[in-house]
């Protein structure tokens, strides 16, 4: 058996892994503000590697966060950079829509709203999540990521 930090770690990687494994499938068909019906296209290595892009442009347009010890992190540290994060996520959250749909960024501003695309993004980004992790094995993941500092 291993010491008790191992055995709590790999309890910790189980509980994540179990839980990323129960998720929401992506919604073949949308409905639009008006009720129109649209088709979810099926998300391409192409539409993944924008998003990733879209993603990592949002963060990096948020310095502040550098600056922020995520091993310390206070709730005062987070409320400071909602300003911030209000005027990124919107953009962000509006580009990977749009990869999402294969719509131009107004078309989603003007006929869908933050339920229709929370329902859109919340099932892609966990079952982007769960096909990532079941490619690789927690507990190796865990341990590396202990040994990578964080942030300061």
């Amino acid at each position: 058996m291993g010491n008790k930090k191992d055995r709590e770690s790999g309890s910790r990687t189980s509980d994540a892994k179990e839980e990323l494994e129960v998720f929401v499938p992506m919604p073949e068909k949308i409905k639009t503000l008006d009720g129109q019906e649209i088709e979810v296209p099926k998300t391409t290595w192409k539409d993944e590697i924008q998003i990733g892009r879209i993603i990592s442009k949002g963060v990096s347009d948020i310095p502040a966060l550098k600056e922020i010890n995520f091993r310390e992190i206070k709730i005062a540290d987070m409320v400071s950079l909602l300003p911030t994060i209000i005027g990124v996520a919107p953009d962000v959250i509006t580009g990977v829509t749009s990869i999402l749909l294969k719509k131009e960024k107004e078309w989603i501003e003007d006929n869908l709203n933050s339920e229709i695309i929370i329902g859109l993004l919340s099932p892609f980004f966990g079952n982007f999540l769960n096909k990532v992790l079941k490619k690789v094995d927690i507990a190796k993941l865990t341990k590396l990521t202990e040994k990578v500092p964080l942030p300061n």
